[in-house]
């Protein structure tokens, strides 16, 4: 019976395919977001949305809890559909609080304010559907995820261009995307949700507290990566203004869409990770392929470095406008930042296949004051060059702390 149930689950590499297409979709329909306020809005528009995604993205993610893999990895079925659900109702809410409060205390009030809270809700309905995806996961029915990942990147992006042409309003196109991903919610993902697990709301509140605690180490993780990610902006905007970090946040898109690859590749090759870490007991097979997938991220990051510096006013032109080609010379430096964090996101999987978990909470702090410290230091004197150099000494920084507990790791099994 159990293998006439393993038997009807689509294979590894069918599952594969399913998430890198469905993340690839979503990841240029929210490029194709800035695109379209690039191109039919202005800078100040562009760095006003990207402004709201830096306060909210971080605190989401933190109070997020990871709870999509943590129930994901639920094998045993400890906490149920209603748990998760539940749990992420009620830290949304608070997210949403967050995002109110610590904008006001920026000191952004007014029409600014206003955005930043209704990026909050976009956001608010991103994370209801990623908790149904931890239970799509868990019974290995990783299409359904991916479908929606493609309804709502496509829907989100239509109803946004369509309402900033209808409305001519930054606030209403917003205000578009969070209605389509609420019907998808409750229409799509819900729906398929229920169909694999039963809900009902839960009678022991208790474990609601136990699973909480149990996932809030792998909020702080998140929450330190994402913050690290947007302490430049917040800067930018804070010396330089909206425009700037409008046009900082566009050409910070495009190393993005080689992340994609990137994150794909690690993902499929962390199981094996783990199994040569655990099993090789000198460590050489495991050795030998993280090296590969680091030359293998370096030739990618490389390709784009040079497709970049060939044709990267080309490029802003056609995906922005003509004026965001004059920092062509920022690209070039982004894309080489990108390379750099491509490598450091290759060890990073290669630290959890080993299983060092705490110390890249240490790490990720350090990485996280270094961008504190060269924010202070170079941006308000550079500019938009100087956050490109803040990336660069953070993802190098990174690079150099994982690939030592990487080395550590492989020490100790000798």
């Amino acid at each position: 019976m159990q293998n006439e149930v393993y038997a009807r689950l689509p294979s590894l590499r069918v599952n594969f395919l399913w998430v890198a297409t469905g993340r690839a979709i979503f990841a240029i329909t929210q490029w194709g977001i800035i695109s379209a306020l690039s191109k039919l809005g202005t800078p100040v528009l562009v760095g006003e949305y990207t402004l709201g995604l830096a306060i909210s993205a971080p605190i989401f993610m933190f109070m997020s809890l990871q709870l999509r893999s943590v129930q994901a990895i639920d094998a045993r079925g400890e906490y149920s559909l209603s748990h998760f659900l539940n749990l992420r109702c009620i830290t949304n809410v608070v997210s949403l609080f967050m995002i109110a409060l610590v904008s006001r205390l920026m000191g952004y009030s007014g029409h600014l304010w206003v955005i930043i809270i209704a990026v909050g809700g976009m956001k608010f309905m991103e994370y209801m559907s990623d908790v149904l995806y931890g239970c799509m996961q868990k019974h290995e029915r990783v299409d359904l995820m991916a479908k929606s990942l493609i309804l709502r990147g496509t829907g989100g992006l239509g109803f946004f261009v369509l309402m900033l042409l209808l409305c001519k309003s930054l606030l209403w196109a917003i205000i578009g995307v969070a209605a389509v991903w609420l019907a998808i919610f409750v229409i799509f993902d819900l729906t398929n949700a229920k169909s694999l697990e039963s809900f009902k709301l839960p009678h022991d509140w208790s474990k609601l507290w136990t699973l909480f605690r149990l996932s809030l180490p792998l909020g702080i993780v998140m929450g330190i990566v994402s913050l690290n990610t947007n302490i430049p902006r917040y800067f930018i905007e804070r010396f330089h203004g909206t425009a700037m970090l409008g046009y900082f946040s566009a050409l910070a898109y495009i190393p993005t869409a080689g992340n994609i690859v990137i994150v794909a590749l690690g993902q499929a090759a962390i199981a094996r990770l783990a199994k040569y870490y655990a099993f090789d007991k000198e460590g050489k097979a495991y050795v030998r392929l993280l090296l590969r997938l680091v030359l293998l991220a370096t030739l990618i990051g490389g390709a784009g470095v040079v497709i970049v510096w060939l044709f990267g006013p080309q490029i802003l032109r056609v995906v922005y406008k003509a004026d965001y080609a004059r920092y062509h010379r920022e690209l070039i430096w982004l894309m080489v930042s990108g390379v750099i964090w491509f490598v450091a996101s290759i060890l990073n999987q290669g630290m959890t296949a080993a299983r060092q978990f705490k110390i890249q909470v240490l790490i990720f702090l350090i990485v996280l004051a270094t961008s504190v410290v060269g924010s202070l230091w170079f941006i308000p004197r550079y500019g938009l060059m100087g956050a490109v150099h803040v990336r660069i000494i953070s993802n190098s920084v990174m690079v150099v702390g994982a690939a030592a507990v990487n080395l550590y790791a492989v020490k100790k099994k000798k």
